[in-house]
């Protein structure tokens, strides 16, 4: 299929979608969200058909051909495989939403909730496919989009993505800058006003340690203790983690991560920031939101007490996948996480997955190769040997988004067989493994396999998460809507 003809194609399917959504008489916050991203989605592609002759598109090949979503270094999505995916997005979208305006208002709302689930996966996938679409058009056929017309998408993704937020929060935001808001109907505008008058501080971010009160330890964390406290103005539970090193270097080192993680408050699949304080030891503390599940390890070590049949198993993968998703295409630059683990995702009451530990988080463009596989080997905690991908037991390797998607694989494989990584292995041989061992184990491309009672499809995407060269696995965007395709019939039965 030509471009031309699939971005004609997907127009007229955009047409569709904004005629089902009208359709649709509950669920309408969710619908007018899904349908403005849509809106804001196809813009660019009139735009391309308008201005571009059909030549002109084919001209327009991704720089690394045989590419999944992401250059080689991880530094640029080529937008042509990202048209494929909105295409695929989209038709998903429009057979939901006729499916479920021809359903029994009864059935709709005996599942509700699995329907909300629904729109809010459409929503955030829109949103990241967008944003990542958009800016590969803008720097591919950059003279055909005006500066008005790109503040404008800048304005209403922003717009669209704090609306996503809680009301509360959002509230209690307002009145932090002196903004008195008399409803829900004039938040928009006072947002809008913020947006233009807000100019970044050194201080941005910080929360006054006197704010916060019934503060309990919870546990001791890898840098430092970490506790659970309530702000005064949130009706909410709120963790705060220490940081023993408050030296000068560190200091500054922990704002820079802190601003890098406030960044990524777009998502609900990420845990979400609310700043840093100082506690009365002078030690300096992230404010984040509370999980009450813990992490997902502990949730998938425990099968006395969380039951998780493969239907939520299959959610919660989805889950993590859309949280890194969101930090590899969620700004202008590829961002990368640098620390996945089973740890690093929380789960709240409703087994929802979100990822965490967003400090961690570094432009993809200024992540340099690293020094010999030796030394870094032997710089690797245990936990850290245990996600290590075959790139990286060779020298000199880099990190990308696809050695992402293998550890992301790795967490995958813990879903399905509710054991850390090589748990199974060592309970067989009745001995602990060394960490060569492992290290050798993942350089000859072995990996575990899932248990003989895993769904053959979710089997399938582990074991292509792990592919031994990266080139065959797949972007986090694919990983997102393989789930995707698992997770919503079973929402729509």
């Amino acid at each position: 299929m030509s471009v031309l003809s699939q971005i004609i194609s997907i127009v007229k399917f955009a047409k569709q979608v904004h005629d089902a959504v009208e359709e649709v008489q509950r669920f309408k916050e969710r619908s007018r969200t899904l349908n403005k991203y849509v809106e804001l989605i196809v813009q660019p592609l009139e735009i391309l058909r308008e201005k571009c002759s059909p030549e002109e598109l084919e001209r327009h090949r991704p720089s690394q051909p045989g590419g999944s979503g992401d250059a080689a270094d991880g530094s640029e999505r080529p937008w042509k495989p990202m048209l494929l995916e909105f295409q695929n997005c989209i038709e998903r979208i429009l057979k939901f939403l006729k499916k479920l305006s021809n359903q029994w208002w009864i059935t709709k709302i005996f599942k509700k909730d699995g329907i909300r689930y629904t729109f809010d996966g459409f929503n955030n996938s829109l949103m990241t496919l967008g944003q990542g679409l958009i800016l590969s058009l803008q720097t591919e056929f950059r003279t055909l989009f005006t500066d008005e017309l790109v503040k404008q998408w800048e304005t209403t993704f922003n717009l669209l993505n704090l609306l996503q937020n809680d009301v509360n929060d959002i509230k209690a935001d307002q009145k932090t800058q002196g903004v008195d808001i008399a409803d829900t109907k004039e938040m928009v505008k006072e947002i809008k006003m913020l947006q233009q008058v807000k100019k970044p501080t050194e201080n941005e971010g910080h929360i006054k340690y006197s704010d916060l009160s019934d503060v309990k330890n919870l546990h001791e964390g890898k840098y430092g203790p970490i506790y659970m406290a309530k702000h005064k103005c949130e009706d909410k539970m709120l963790v705060f983690k220490t940081f023993e090193d408050n030296g000068v270097a560190a200091r500054k080192e922990l704002k820079d991560q802190c601003r890098m993680w406030k960044m990524l408050n777009f998502s609900r699949f990420i845990v979400h920031l609310y700043g840093y304080t100082i506690d009365d030891n002078g030690c300096m503390c992230f404010v984040v939101e509370y999980m009450p599940l813990g992490t997902l390890r502990s949730v998938l070590l425990d099968e006395d007490k969380h039951q998780l049949p493969w239907e939520r198993r299959k959610k919660i993968a989805w889950d993590c996948a859309q949280g890194l998703a969101a930090i590899h295409y969620g700004q202008a630059k590829t961002l990368l996480h640098r620390a996945i683990t089973s740890n690093r995702f929380m789960l709240n009451e409703d087994y929802r997955a979100k990822i965490s530990d967003n400090g961690f988080v570094k432009s993809g463009s200024k992540i340099s190769t690293s020094k010999s596989s030796a030394t870094y080997r032997g710089s690797l905690d245990d936990d850290e040997t245990n996600y290590l991908c075959p790139e990286e037991t060779v020298e000199p390797f880099k990190r990308t988004i696809k050695s992402e998607v293998y550890k992301l694989g790795i967490v995958f494989y813990e879903i399905a067989a509710r054991k850390r990584p090589f748990q199974a292995m060592e309970e067989r041989d009745a001995k602990q493994m060394e960490k060569v061992m492992k290290w050798k184990f993942t350089k000859k491309g072995k990996k575990e396999e899932p248990p003989s009672d895993t769904p053959e499809d979710f089997k399938q995407l582990i074991n292509l998460c792990r592919e031994k060269d990266q080139c065959n696995r797949p972007s986090t965007n694919d990983v997102v809507c393989t789930l995707e395709k698992m997770c919503v019939p079973e929402l729509d039965e």
